[in-house]
């Protein structure tokens, strides 16, 4: 670098590395300061320190732009340089900075604001579950980001210190897949001078240098062996367990059907023979349950296709004791509109019981256990394959399955009844079909 002056023009002329993923480029006016250049073309003033304890690098900020002068910049390495030789850590130095306050432009984009604003652009597509997974997220790991900037945090060694900080693998992982979603919307806000607030995502660094965690699929099932005992408990469950959520409203007429209970009690039932997902079966509405024709609807799905399924004579019954039990007084109420409900709305609130099932059956489960075994045991049925692709509403991959073959919901009825029975033979609801020998005719002399 022959210049001193580090202009926004001088910066971005800056060669790129040629055989490294970035290259740090010496600022002759101030020691330990350098601009950082990485192969995608992103740039960053940092500060560079080795010390006793370890080399420190402290991202200032964005290179070439307006978000961080090259003044500013200097004054902020004068700054780290000094709270590195009194033995601060990087983190604790990028608090200080940040609480300085020239190095946030007033028209910055908060990290907070960039969630908020994905929350509330994107509320059409996302459950009300995962928006508060992703409001839980960020303000369990990333607390300490929701008043920075995002051009500050886009950059690789904020993202990989922060990723390795947070000690829970399967948390850092799933933080930063929502850190990288949000980072590529920032790439479509645009700021005052009509250009994207940040150009590239720095979370790709996590896959370039190979950081993510190793997770393996939860391939748990309830076996075959366990699953009378796991039946059984679930049959077992009753009001004495755990508190009354409906304030006994519903033991008029000598029955307690809609029974917080009850409900988890056949919740948990529903989910074994429907194969659905928690969320889904929770928020079930009797709108989208066609008892006369014996199938129901879910609106919000995964992959946001409306899924639909036959109803099993079991699983018929069911519904149409759960419908005739709603008490006159409480139809129309929202709470009558769940087919499994708590007492403000859809089914929560039943950890108790969840615990309870464990505890007399020794099974360890969760309601994505129910699934899989849902699609276990049907898989073992011989269902064919896109059969069981629609019963467990996944996409067909292939161009045959995706495009041209449409499985019509009463050719699911069978495999669905198929399922059931096996399932209720196993723990002892109805007798096993009988094998029957069929003996060969002998031939006529």
């Amino acid at each position: 670098m022959k210049h001193s002056n580090l202009t926004k023009t001088s910066i971005n002329l800056l060669p790129l590395p040629v055989n490294n993923n970035q290259i740090l480029h010496p600022d002759p006016a101030q020691d330990g300061h350098y601009i950082r250049v990485t192969k995608d073309g992103a740039r960053a003033h940092v500060c560079d320190k080795n010390t006793k304890a370890g080399r420190i690098r402290i991202t200032l900020g964005p290179a070439g732009t307006d978000v961080l002068t090259t003044a500013q910049a200097r004054k902020q390495t004068q700054i780290a340089l000094g709270l590195i030789a009194q033995g601060y850590t990087s983190e604790q130095i990028r608090d200080r900075l940040a609480r300085a306050g020239d190095r946030t432009p007033s028209s910055a984009l908060l990290f907070g604001e960039l969630l908020k604003k994905y929350l509330t652009e994107r509320r059409h597509k996302l459950g009300e579950r995962t928006r508060t997974d992703y409001q839980r997220l960020a303000d369990t790991y990333l607390a300490g980001w929701l008043q920075r900037p995002v051009e500050l945090l886009n950059d690789e060694d904020v993202v990989i210190e922060k990723f390795t900080s947070i000690s829970a693998p399967s948390q850092a992982n799933y933080t930063f897949r929502l850190v990288r979603l949000l980072f590529n919307f920032a790439r479509s806000i645009r700021n005052d001078e009509g250009k994207p607030i940040v150009t590239n995502n720095a979370v790709a660094v996590l896959s370039q240098r190979r950081i993510w965690h190793d997770q393996k699929p939860s391939r748990k099932v309830i076996k075959l062996a366990a699953l009378k005992a796991w039946w059984d408990a679930v049959q077992q469950l009753q009001e004495v367990d755990t508190p009354r959520a409906d304030g006994g409203r519903f033991t008029a007429g000598g029955t307690s059907l809609n029974s917080n209970v009850d409900a988890a009690r056949d919740f948990l039932a529903f989910l074994l023979l429907t194969g659905l997902r928690r969320n889904e079966a929770a928020t079930l509405k009797w709108e989208t349950v066609d008892l006369p024709a014996k199938m129901l609807t879910i609106t919000k799905t995964k992959n946001y296709e409306a899924h639909v399924l036959p109803l099993s004579d079991y699983l018929y019954d069911m519904l149409m004791r759960r419908h005739a039990a709603i008490p006159k007084g409480e139809k129309g109420t929202l709470r009558a509109s769940y087919v499994f409900p708590s007492e403000e709305g859809p089914l929560k609130g039943i950890q108790k019981q969840l615990d309870k099932v464990i505890a007399l059956s020794g099974v360890t489960f969760s309601a994505q256990t129910l699934r899989r075994t849902f699609g276990t045991i049907a898989e073992g049925r011989d269902i064919p394959y896109l059969a069981l692709k629609r019963l467990l509403n996944h996409k067909a991959q292939d161009v045959t399955g995706g495009s041209y073959t449409v499985i019509d919901v009463e050719r699911l009825r069978e495999p669905m009844q198929k399922i059931t029975d096996f399932i209720l033979s196993h723990v002892g609801e109805r007798p096993a079909a009988r094998v029957v020998k069929i003996r060969a005719a002998k031939d006529k002399a």
